[in-house]
Order: C-alpha cells, then structure tokens, then sequence
C-alpha cells in the first residue's frame, strides 16, 4: 500500500490548524492531537 501526502498539503493543515488556534483557543488540544496523529500515521506509512 503506497500513501503519501505532499508537503503543501501538510503546510496547508498546520496553517489552518494555527488559525483554528488563534481564533478558537479551547480546541487547542484537539486539533494539536489530531494533527499529531495524522502526521505519525502518514509518517508511518511512507515508504522510503
């Protein structure tokens, strides 16, 4: 199973992610641990 996710998809996340941060604090920590779990698992699955 080949996946992988292209830097500009991962920028355009965190930047969004930091948005949602700055303008609705209280979901801090659910966005910071999805984005942490989406990264590892797209980590975890390239292939190099």
């Amino acid at each position: 199973m080949s996946f992988g996710v292209s830097k500009w998809v991962l920028g355009i996340i965190a930047v969004v992610a930091g948005l949602l941060c700055l303008f609705w604090f209280s979901a801090l920590q659910w966005i910071v641990g999805i984005f942490l779990i989406v990264w590892g698992i797209i980590t975890l699955l390239e292939k190099k």
